[in-house]
Formats: C-alpha cells, sequence, structure tokens
C-alpha cells in the first residue's frame, strides 16, 4: 500500500505541474491573439470625480468609424502619442497623469517644454524622444491613450479596439490623417474642449478657444475693400514640393484669415509656381535641421519674377502650427495672418 501510496503522490504531481503550465501557456497565446486582457486599474475615485456627471466624447474607432467614449471619472494613467497634445495636457495642467510619453522628438523640443511650463513639464515620467514599443506602453498599465489616426494603425501602437478590449479609452484627433470629414480649426477647437471636459479642467481649455477666437476676427473696416490674396503653401523636399490645399487645416486657417489657396494639389512643378505667382508664400519646415532648406529655396534666381519674392512676402510655418496643431493653432494663425496683413 505503502508503494502504491507513494506511486500516486508522484502522479498527482506530475498532474498538478502539468496543469500549471497549460495555464502559462494559456494566458501567454491568449495575449498573442489578442484576446482582451483587462489594464484596468483600481484606483478609488476622488471626491470631485465621485460627484462629477459622467463626460460623452465623440471621436473616432481605427477605421475612421464615429464612436463614442464616456468618462466617469478622470483619466489618471495617459498614453501620449505626438507633441502638440502633450503640450496641450501641459497647458491644461494635467501632466501629473501622463505615465508615458512616446514620441520621435528632438531634445531641442523637450528643452522648450521644460523651459515654457516648469512646474508641469515636472510632472512627467522619463520622455526619452523616441518611439517607445507596444510592450513598454502595455507596462505602464494606462487607462486612456490619447494619439493620432496613425497611431492605431495596427503596425504601430494596435487598433482602438486593441486597447478598448483592455479596458484603455482612447481619442483620436479628427484631424489627424484627415479622420474627420472636413479639417479645420473648428475641430483643432474641439479637440481642446474634448480635452479640458475629460480633464475637468474647462476654464483652461475656454482660455485657449476664446484666444483662437480672436486671432481669426478681422477688421473688416480694414480688410473689407482688399482683393483676395493668392496664397501658397508648401514643403520642399528633396525630390518635390508639397503643395497644401482647401483639403488641409492651413487651408481653412488662409480661408477663415481672407486668403485664397493659389492652387489645389498636392505636388508642384517649379515652373507651376512661378506660373501660379502667389502673392504670399508660406514655406512649412518639421525641425531645425529642414529649417535651411525652407529658408534657402526660394533664394534661387530662378524665382525672382515672383510678387511674393519682390516684395519680400515668403514666411516660414512651422509644420506643427498648421497640421494637428491643438495648443499651436494659435501661432499658425498668427503668422498667417501676419503674412497676410503686414501692414496691420
Amino acid at each position: 500500500m505503502d508503494t502504491l501510496a507513494v506511486l500516486f503522490e508522484g502522479f498527482m504531481k506530475k498532474i498538478l505541474f502539468l496543469f500549471l503550465i497549460g495555464v502559462g501557456m494559456t494566458i501567454f497565446f491568449a495575449a498573442k491573439n489578442s484576446i482582451p486582457v483587462s489594464m484596468e486599474t483600481d484606483m478609488p475615485l476622488r471626491p470631485s470625480d465621485a460627484a462629477a456627471a459622467p463626460v460623452v466624447i465623440d471621436t473616432y474607432d481605427s477605421m475612421r468609424k464615429p464612436v463614442q467614449m464616456t468618462f466617469e471619472r478622470v483619466p489618471e494613467r495617459v498614453l501620449v502619442h505626438q507633441m502638440n497634445m502633450l503640450e496641450t495636457i501641459l497647458v491644461l495642467g494635467q501632466a501629473d497623469k501622463v505615465v508615458c510619453v512616446t514620441m520621435s522628438s528632438s531634445s531641442a523640443s523637450h528643452a522648450r517644454l521644460a523651459e515654457e511650463y516648469p512646474e508641469e513639464y515636472a510632472k512627467l515620467p522619463e520622455v526619452t524622444g523616441k518611439e517607445l514599443s507596444r510592450e513598454a506602453l502595455i507596462m505602464s498599465r494606462p487607462n486612456f491613450f490619447l494619439g493620432w489616426g496613425s497611431t492605431f494603425a495596427p503596425r504601430q501602437y494596435g487598433t482602438t479596439y486593441w486597447w478598448n478590449e483592455r479596458g484603455v479609452k482612447t481619442y483620436i484627433a479628427g484631424n489627424s490623417n484627415r479622420f474627420a470629414k472636413r479639417v479645420t480649426v473648428d475641430e483643432e477647437c474641439k479637440f481642446i474642449d474634448d480635452m479640458g471636459r475629460i480633464f475637468h479642467a474647462r476654464e483652461k481649455s475656454d482660455a485657449v478657444i476664446r484666444e483662437i477666437e480672436d486671432e481669426l476676427r478681422l477688421d473688416s473696416a480694414e480688410t473689407q475693400n482688399r482683393a483676395p490674396q493668392n496664397v501658397m503653401v508648401v514643403e520642399i523636399t528633396d525630390r518635390t514640393i508639397v503643395n497644401y490645399d482647401d483639403r488641409d487645416l492651413v487651408g481653412d486657417m488662409v480661408r477663415r484669415l481672407g486668403g485664397r489657396i493659389a492652387i489645389q494639389s498636392r505636388r508642384l512643378s517649379p515652373e507651376e509656381v512661378i506660373a501660379a505667382d502667389p502673392d504670399v508664400i508660406f514655406v512649412t519646415y518639421f525641425g531645425a535641421a529642414d529649417r535651411p532648406r525652407a529658408e534657402q529655396f526660394f533664394r534661387n534666381i530662378r524665382f525672382n519674377s515672383l510678387k511674393a519674392v519682390k516684395n519680400d512676402r515668403i514666411y516660414l510655418l512651422p509644420f506643427s502650427h498648421m497640421y494637428t496643431s491643438a495648443i499651436k493653432t494659435v501661432d499658425g494663425l498668427r503668422t498667417i495672418k501676419k503674412g497676410l496683413y503686414p501692414d496691420l
């Protein structure tokens, strides 16, 4: 009998060992095959959050379909992708909610943020200036992920569905990757308002929106008798001239400030620019490394006949001020307004 007991005990230990291995493999493959695994945190509600009504926000999913996200409380563990979104969070005083920042950005950009928002920037986790892996983002145990449409591409950080299934709410800025039907200044104001509502910071978000609205106001007495100005907004690459038109946010900025985009085409040759002969040209650039090329391009002798060159009306416009610009919308409007009305 003792021999049988020993054999039975050994047999049961093997069964238990195999069972534990099976459970471990099931969890592993569940994660690999996108079976929902919640990353929700069990943080207690703050008194102010508990008393506030849920906030319902209109946004988009990865398939560009309008969806609603309901926030029962202020997100406490936020992932942020892209510089303008991060800066918006800093302006609203919500840096303490950020657990991870993922974006490819220069040290100069971060130095600027640290200088302009020292108290808020100091609350951020370490910012590397690099795109992090999805695994690194998961390790931060987020409950809200804020990004562009491209953020939630399957090969980038995974779809909105992938994150939602794991208890993480998502928000896609409508103007990013043209998710919204029309890319407009109003859509940027909606983003800022949405952030104010989500983070219960309406006073600060309303102040930013009022600043944008003030820049859009023109003194009709000084502008009503002027002929509409033809405007070109271009990006200079190694191979071509990229043109931004009415389908882009900057096109709406130009229109709202009384200008008119000269050409509705994505790619231009130097000859087409010369033929269009716009009154004003804005040259966009991505960072310090791109700025010299943007500054030098229209100094080439071939463009000497352009009105914009003769009248010294070529202006530099940072890309972040004209694409999914968020908090930088007001800076983009100011640059364009100054270019259109240098005498005002």
